[in-house]
């Protein structure tokens, strides 16, 4: 009898022990389930977010780009207006300061003619740098703010003379009249030989700028 008690109660124990076992299995996969779940379920979000920011980091980019090419685009135009203003500019203000001119029909009216179109040359360069100065670096902005102020400089020098006349009720002294002479000789002279070297130093800055160095 005791025997069969005690197989009795190790069958009962192993029964006991299995089902034990299988809950505590189930109960792990279960928690393994759902770790794994949370898991994805984390992942996932985790995924969208890196997939949102990634969305957003290109549309920064392709907005950078295209600010970058509008941006470069309007500077090849500003630069190719500058240098054509620049060029006629250089062209009325050398017509006008040279030391003789033929005369053609009229002096004083083709002299007249030469002012006029160097004024107007002048503005209008002068004006187009103002506004749009901020679209240069600093070091091609001070050589253009250099050369407008060289120009201005030698077209205010040039009519010394006749300012001397006007002034003076067209009786100027010798010594002021030679002075007035030599200030308008060097005028000129800055317009032939001193102004083309900076003229050379921003058109290697223009090259600079647009990549044909």
């Amino acid at each position: 009898m005791e025997l069969i008690n005690l197989l009795k109660d190790i069958g009962v124990f192993t029964i006991a022990s299995f089902f034990i076992q299988r809950i505590i299995i189930n109960a792990s996969n279960k928690r393994l389930d759902e770790h794994r779940q949370q898991l994805e379920f984390a992942t996932k979000g985790y995924q969208l977010t890196l997939d949102a920011d990634l969305e957003k980091f290109k549309s920064e980019l392709r907005l950078q780009a295209s600010k970058q090419t509008s941006l470069h685009d309007k500077r090849l135009t500003i630069i190719d207006q500058v240098y054509v203003k620049l060029v006629d500019l250089d062209s009325a203000m050398q017509e006008m300061t040279r030391p003789a001119h033929l005369v053609y029909e009229d002096a004083e009216k083709e002299k007249l003619e030469r002012v006029k179109k160097a004024q107007d040359a002048f503005s209008s360069f002068n004006n187009y740098f103002l506004y749009h100065q901020l679209y240069f670096d600093k070091a091609t902005a001070t050589l253009l703010d250099t050369v407008r102020k060289e120009y201005y400089s030698a077209n205010f020098d040039y009519f010394e003379p006749d300012r001397l006349r006007n002034f003076t009720g067209g009786r100027p002294s010798p010594d002021g009249l030679e002075d007035a002479i030599d200030r308008s000789h060097n005028a000129g002279n800055r317009v032939r030989n001193e102004i083309p070297n900076i003229l050379e130093k921003l058109e290697d800055e223009f090259r600079t700028l647009l990549g044909v160095n």
